[in-house]
């Protein structure tokens, strides 16, 4: 009856229909699912590059850094990426203050002219 039906609405059917059989085809490629591999990025070499108590000449790095985990002092300057960097000869220092206003020790990094 349904074969009757659909000859009338879409003509002839293919032989394997009207016998009632299915054919399975199987992939002729392998899925390509995605990897799981391919994540390790290289080191962004962050952190102190002068300690200190160590000798700096202007415009070496001291730090650099994501954020201001140290903040600038005195003779110290700060670029656009946190990174910290003398603004005349010396020696570096690190001190802690505490903030007033936020109650929180915040590090700073100076420079001592010699």
């Amino acid at each position: 009856m349904f074969n009757t039906i659909v000859r009338e609405v879409w003509g002839s059917l293919p032989k394997i229909a009207e016998a009632g059989q299915l054919s399975v085809r199987f992939a002729s490629k392998k899925g390509l699912g995605s990897s799981r591999n391919g994540r390790k990025t290289a080191g962004k070499r962050l952190g102190f590059k002068v300690h200190g108590g160590a000798s700096i000449v202007s415009g070496n790095i001291i730090m650099r850094q994501r954020g201001t985990k140290i903040h600038p002092g005195l003779n110290v300057g700060m670029g656009r990426d946190h990174t910290l960097f003398a603004l005349t000869d010396g020696q570096v220092s690190i001190t802690s203050q505490l903030n007033p206003a936020s109650g929180k020790v915040r590090k700073f990094a100076n420079v001592v002219e010699n």
